[in-house]
């Protein structure tokens, strides 16, 4: 396997991962705050998981891996949450 991930690339899809974690949608003050306090114990799970000399040095993961993982931890996160009725 062609271990060939970059580090400043895997830093950029967690943050960017990490971005897109939204639970309560809205773009005012109010609804931002509530997000980002709704996220912050899965955000930095995600970060202290995948900071960039574990994911290659201990998961020894390639790019396609990485990529797949990224999609699937935010696939999971997006059908935990609770639908609105």
């Amino acid at each position: 396997m062609l271990l060939d991930l970059d580090p400043i690339f895997s830093s950029t899809d967690v943050r960017q991962l990490c971005k897109r974690l939204t639970v309560v949608p809205g773009n005012d003050h109010l609804s931002i705050q509530a997000n980002e306090n709704a996220t912050i114990l899965m955000k930095v799970l995600i970060r202290s998981t995948f900071c960039s000399k574990r994911v290659i040095e201990e998961f020894r993961l390639s790019n396609e891996a990485f990529d797949w993982l990224i999609g699937e931890i935010e696939t999971k996160f997006q059908h935990a949450q609770v639908k609105r009725s």
